[in-house]
């Protein structure tokens, strides 16, 4: 009987010390709130430059507009970070960019990045459809030195005029990207 009195205090002392655990909420399905959004490590707010645009433009429709495919990344060494930075030091060489987004110099043209499950491919969301028909143009662009794919995700159509790219040629010119404009088809 001693027994079972010391069993049932270490039963209630066990429970008294275990502290309840806190529901995670990863909200991985929710959709990104505009104004919360952040540049990785870096903690640069988005929020400030989107407010001045007016933020990210339209509803889901806009958005498939704003996403690009990049595919052909060295697994596992590619991150969202990555991607971030590669973007926005294209973009910082192309003096349209410059004049026309002088609010994104510092958080850069990307909303959103979600990498593929086997980190070979991701989905980039830019700020703008303009942007992201720009980042289009990037398509056999070396980033870790392997070419990068970048292409329209599926299922997308095109939805009235479509945004011409911001000039590019200064890229072209400097090397960073091929001199053949864009495999169109």
């Amino acid at each position: 009987s001693g027994g079972s009195r010391s069993r049932e205090r270490r039963r209630r002392k066990s429970r008294s010390v275990t502290p309840k655990k806190k529901k995670r909420t990863t909200l991985w399905d929710a959709p990104p709130d505009p104004s919360q959004a952040f540049l990785g490590s870096a903690g640069i707010a988005v929020s400030g430059a989107m407010s001045m645009m007016g933020g990210v433009v339209g509803g889901m429709d806009s958005k498939k507009a704003r996403e690009v495919f990049v595919g052909n990344l060295l697994q596992g060494q590619v991150s969202t970070t990555h991607l971030r930075q590669f973007f926005k030091e294209l973009f910082l060489k192309l003096p349209d960019f410059c004049a026309r987004y002088p609010q994104l110099k510092d958080a850069g043209p990307v909303a959103e990045v979600q990498m593929g499950s086997d980190t070979k491919f991701a989905f980039v969301e830019f700020m703008t459809e303009e942007l992201a028909v720009t980042a289009l143009e990037f398509d056999r662009c070396e980033l870790f030195g392997r070419p990068i794919k970048t292409g329209r995700p599926s299922p997308y159509t095109p939805q009235g005029n479509v945004a011409p790219p911001l000039d590019v040629s200064e890229l072209r010119k400097a090397g960073f990207l091929p001199a053949v404009g864009r495999r169109h088809g």
